[in-house]
């Protein structure tokens, strides 16, 4: 009676049913060509992973690259280089106060030559220096006045002449205000003593202050 019961249960359950893993490792076992796929799809797939790292990583080394280079580019601009960019089609405002009398200047430099207008308390006048010669311009017409500038130092408001100078005396490079300059100190011009001071700014000469205690040349380059 117990067997015929046994037997019943036996027949009456029913098969265990696998989980999805269970069911994966019996086929991998027991099925030799489900085995070599799945090998074969493991070797495909870990190959396509490693040539993603691999482009990947080379990317990230092109983007370093590129941006140590910008980074050594700003770094190598020189001194002497921003001097000379003073000499080409350079325009510049100037503020110039000398005791008690003042003077702005609007001017171009280029091709040894420097044109522009000068304000002062007697009137406008435009101008062009050109060959240590001083022109006034008037009409279109160029009358030499080396008067016009009689109370201003020409070798200043030169670009050329400034630029001889300033590499003519020795600057030292200072950081003021968050600003890179030079200063020259004891610069002797027509008998008078000056301090010097190029700004620099982007890599580039954006002022020159000229100065003691009673003259002041200040020159803003556009």
């Amino acid at each position: 009676m117990n067997n015929n019961e046994d037997e019943q249960k036996e027949i009456n359950e029913e098969p265990k049913e696998l989980s999805k893993w269970e069911l994966f490792k019996k086929y991998y076992k027991e099925v030799p060509k489900f085995k070599e796929f799945v090998n074969s799809a493991g070797t495909i797939l870990g190959v396509f992973l490693f040539c993603i790292i691999l482009i990947a990583t080379v990317n990230i080394n092109k983007s370093e690259k590129k941006t140590k280079t910008t980074t050594t580019t700003q770094v190598t601009v020189k001194y002497q280089d921003m001097l000379d960019g003073l000499l080409d089609n350079k325009e510049a405002n100037m503020n110039i106060t000398i005791n008690d009398n003042k003077y702005i200047i609007n001017s171009r430099y280029g091709n040894n030559i420097l044109t522009g207008t000068l304000e002062s308390i007697d009137g406008t006048y435009k101008f062009k220096i050109k060959e240590d010669n001083i022109y006034e311009i008037r009409l279109d017409e160029e009358i030499v006045n080396n008067e016009l500038f009689k109370d201003i130092n020409t070798s200043i408001i030169n670009n050329s002449l400034l630029v001889n100078i300033l590499r003519n005396n020795t600057g030292i490079k200072l950081e003021q205000d968050n600003k890179l300059l030079y200063k020259y100190d004891k610069v002797v011009l027509n008998d008078i003593t000056y301090t010097i001071e190029v700004i620099i700014n982007n890599n580039s000469i954006s002022n020159i202050n000229v100065y003691n205690d009673t003259i002041s040349y200040i020159i803003n380059y556009v």
